[in-house]
């Protein structure tokens, strides 16, 4: 569901990308999605189809810290969907 980077830098922001292609049936798309984090910061989301772009942000996580991001999505057939992704916050 997620971008093959699992790293966070502390002191950067940026895009990520949950993408539910392989988990929607033909047709089905995200009509509404919400995210759960730990150790990183959740700023705009948007969602397109089938994917789910999020802007974090990790400034308050120590290096080395193992953090969470819970993106819960429901689809236009009323399926809620879940996809927890793991990050190591790292200094790139």
């Amino acid at each position: 569901m997620t971008t093959p980077d699992n790293t966070i830098d502390p002191d950067e922001t940026d895009d990520f990308l949950f993408d539910w292609s392989t988990r929607l049936a033909d047709g089905e798309t995200i009509t509404a999605h919400s995210f759960v984090a730990a150790g990183v910061t959740v700023g705009t989301s948007t969602a397109t189809g089938t994917t789910v772009t999020v802007r974090l942000s990790a400034a308050t996580a120590a290096i080395g810290t193992l953090t969470s991001v819970i993106c819960r999505v429901t689809t236009s057939t009323g399926r809620i969907l879940d996809s927890t992704w793991q990050l190591v916050v790292v200094q790139h």
